[in-house]
C-alpha cells in the first residue's frame, strides 16, 4: 500500500516531529510512503497553463492509495504553498487526481486558529472529490506538551490508527449526487387547466369526474356445449374394426406374452434390524486456561527475532478469566511476571477469548487491534514486533 506525503511545512518543528511518528507508525504497519516537498518543488503561482512541476505530482498521487497534507496556517489560513498546488489541481487535466482518496490533513498554527484553516481545506479537498478522513490540527507548543503529557502522544497514534484503518477496508464518506433533472418540469404555481363543467338543459352536467373505484368489466361467459359427445372407442373396439376374429387372438396372446415377460418383479419386504446405540466415551482433552497460556508463551520465545528488542509488554484481561501480568523482553530473553507494571511500554486490555486467539496463534495482536478485538494504550507499534518475537502456533 502506497501513500503520498505533502511536505508544505518544513520550517515547523511540531510538524517535523509529527511527521517522524506519523512514518515511524505507517512503515512498521507495512506501508510505503512517498514524499514531495512542496518547497524544492516550488510550484509557480496558477495562471491557467500547465506545469512541467506537476508532473511527479500527478504520477505519485494518482499510483497513491491514500494522501497525508502537512501545512502551517496563517491567522487561520493554509499556507500559500499548498493553496497554490490546489490552484493547479483545478484545472482541468487533473480534477480527477484527488478522486476518491482517503486523506489526512495535519495543520499547524504559526497564527491563529489552525481549526478554520483544517475547514477551508477539508472543503477544498471535497470539491476535489477526496475525503478529508482524519484531521489533526496542532501548533508550535503542542511538541513540549506531548513530552509532557501521554494523551497528546495517544491523539496522534489514535489519528494514524484511524488513517490506516480507513485505507486498509476503503471506507468511504457519503457523498451526495447531482440533482435528477426532470424532462419539461412544472412549476409550482402552474397547475393544468381544466375544462369547465357545463350543465345541459335536462339537469345534468359535462366533464363531472366523480373519483369512484373502478370495476373490473365483466367476462364474457360461454354457454356449455350440452351436446352429448361420442363415447371413446377403446384400442380393442378399434381392432374389432380393422381385424378379423383369429387375428385379434393372436394380438392379444402377444400382448400377454409381453406382459409377463417385462412384468415388475415383486419388492421382498424388508424387515429393518435395530442396532443397539452405545454411548461416545467422553474424549480426554488437556484444555489450558488463559492464564496458563500466557505463562506458557515464554517458551516458544523467538530470540534471534527479537535483537534491540526491550519492552514491557502489560495485559490487562477480562471476562471469564480475570488477570493482570506483563512480558519484560530484553534483548535475547524473556520472562512473564504476574501483575501490573508501574511504566509498561504498551498495555493490551482483552477478553479472555480474544487473548486466548491471539496465543493460540488464529490471529495476530495486531490485526486484533485493527478489528477492534483488543484495546491499546501507549505505543501501538510495538504490536508488530510482539507477534514476531512468539512462535504462537505451538503454544
Amino acid at each position: 500500500m502506497k501513500i503520498t506525503s505533502l511536505m508544505a511545512a518544513a520550517d515547523s518543528r511540531s510538524i517535523l516531529e509529527v511527521k517522524k511518528i506519523v512514518n515511524e507508525a505507517l512503515t512498521e504497519l507495512g506501508t510505503e510512503i512517498e514524499e514531495i516537498n512542496l518547497f524544492f518543488n516550488a510550484l509557480p503561482v496558477f495562471d491557467g497553463i500547465k506545469s512541467d512541476l506537476m508532473k511527479p505530482i500527478e504520477n505519485s498521487l494518482r499510483s497513491s492509495e491514500g494522501v497525508i497534507i502537512y501545512t502551517n496556517s496563517y491567522f487561520s489560513m493554509p499556507g500559500s504553498l499548498i493553496e497554490i498546488l490546489f490552484e493547479h489541481m483545478s484545472a482541468d487535466h487533473y480534477k480527477d487526481i484527488l478522486r476518491g482518496k482517503n486523506c489526512f490533513l495535519i495543520v499547524n498554527a504559526k497564527k491563529g486558529d489552525p481549526k478554520r484553516a483544517v475547514n477551508i481545506l477539508s472543503e477544498a479537498l471535497n470539491d476535489a472529490g477526496a475525503f478529508d478522513s482524519v484531521r489533526l490540527a496542532i501548533d508550535e507548543s503542542f511538541i513540549s506538551a506531548m513530552a509532557k503529557d501521554d494523551e497528546k502522544r495517544l491523539m496522534v497514534e489514535r489519528s494514524i490508527d484511524d488513517f490506516y484503518r480507513m485505507l486498509r477496508q476503503q471506507r468511504r464518506h457519503y457523498i451526495p449526487k447531482s440533482p435528477i433533472a426532470f424532462e419539461n418540469p412544472m412549476p409550482f404555481n402552474e397547475i393544468p387547466a381544466q375544462k369547465p363543467i357545463e350543465k345541459n338543459n335536462d339537469n345534468t352536467y359535462e366533464n363531472l369526474i366523480i373519483n369512484t373505484p373502478l370495476e373490473p368489466a365483466p367476462k364474457e361467459i360461454k354457454a356449455p356445449d350440452i351436446s352429448k359427445p361420442e363415447p371413446e372407442k377403446s384400442a380393442l373396439s378399434i381392432l374389432d374394426d380393422k381385424f378379423s376374429e383369429a387375428q385379434q387372438k393372436d394380438i392379444q396372446e402377444i400382448t400377454k406374452f409381453f406382459a409377463e415377460k417385462f412384468k415388475e418383479p415383486e419388492k421382498e419386504e424388508i424387515i429393518p434390524t435395530i442396532e443397539p446405540i452405545l454411548p461416545e466415551l467422553p474424549k480426554t482433552v488437556s484444555k489450558k486456561t488463559c492464564r496458563q497460556l500466557s505463562q506458557s508463551l515464554i517458551h516458544y520465545f523467538k530470540s534471534s527475532k527479537s535483537a534491540d528488542l526491550d519492552m514491557i509488554f502489560q495485559i490487562n484481561i477480562t471476562g471469564e478469566e480475570e488477570f493482570d501480568g506483563y512480558y519484560e523482553i530484553d534483548n535475547h530473553s524473556c520472562q512473564y511476571v504476574e501483575g501490573i507494571h508501574l511504566e509498561p511500554s504498551i498495555t493490551v486490555i482483552s477478553s479472555a477469548k480474544a487473548w486466548q486467539d491471539i496465543l493460540k496463534g488464529k490471529l495476530s495482536s495486531q490485526k486484533s487491534f485493527m478489528t477492534g478485538q483488543i484495546k491499546v494504550r501507549g505505543n501501538f507499534v510495538l504490536l508488530s514486533k510482539f507477534d514476531q518475537a512468539f512462535d504462537f502456533g505451538k503454544n
